[in-house]
């Protein structure tokens, strides 16, 4: 990964930058844009919605793993306290820990989306 420097002359990375940033940041952010989003966390069974934004690069990775991309549109089988259940339109279902989800935004999938055809 190509380091930058700082204002002070020490390197930094994206990843320490993604660390600074805080769920309060993240819901600042769309508050500001005015634009009505919700986490991966706060999905309930038998919603879909549309991978907007992942935040943080550990959590980029996991979802990748999963195969969870931005625009992929999910299902919610199931949640629990430590895990949602999901249906993916390649990987079939896959479960992503909580605490990871909470930092990938969604909102209302769109009909031209990739992933699940619409039945409209």
């Amino acid at each position: 990964m190509a380091q930058r420097r700082s204002g002070h002359g020490q390197p930094t990375d994206r990843s320490s930058a993604d660390s600074r940033r805080t769920e309060g940041d993240v819901a600042r952010r769309l508050a500001v844009a005015g634009i009505e989003r919700g986490s991966l966390a706060s999905v309930a069974p038998g919603e879909r919605v549309r991978v907007t934004e992942i935040f943080f690069q550990i959590v980029r990775n996991r979802c990748w793993e999963l195969g969870i991309r931005d625009g992929d549109v999910l299902e919610c089988l199931e949640t629990d306290d430590e895990a949602v259940l999901l249906r993916h339109p390649r990987r079939g279902v896959v479960s992503i820990e909580r605490s990871c989800a909470r930092f990938v935004l969604t909102a209302s999938p769109s009909l031209e989306g990739r992933g699940f055809a619409s039945s409209a």
